[in-house]
């Protein structure tokens, strides 16, 4: 492969949620996954972090999503976090 010159292969690598370095083999969870609860911050900002266990890709939206109605009662329920 001539993606990249020999020099810039990675030397280590990191777990999903980057907590840990070469993450040892465990054949119970996800590959190249430290097993630990990921703990990045939601997006969008909400205040709370992802309770998955370390995975690939984006955190799912947060699930402490409740809907709100106006006092007024004039306006639809909006999601509040």
């Amino acid at each position: 492969r001539t993606e990249f010159d020999q020099k810039d292969t990675p030397k280590r690598y990191l777990c999903y949620c980057h907590k840990e370095i070469d993450p040892q083999f465990n054949p119970w969870s996800i590959p190249h996954s430290c097993g630990q609860t990921c703990g990045k911050r939601l997006i969008p900002e909400c205040g709370h972090i992802c309770l998955l266990l370390c995975h690939p890709g984006p955190c799912p939206p947060c699930p402490k999503q409740i809907n709100v109605l106006c006092y007024c009662n004039q306006s639809g329920p909006t999601a509040r976090r």
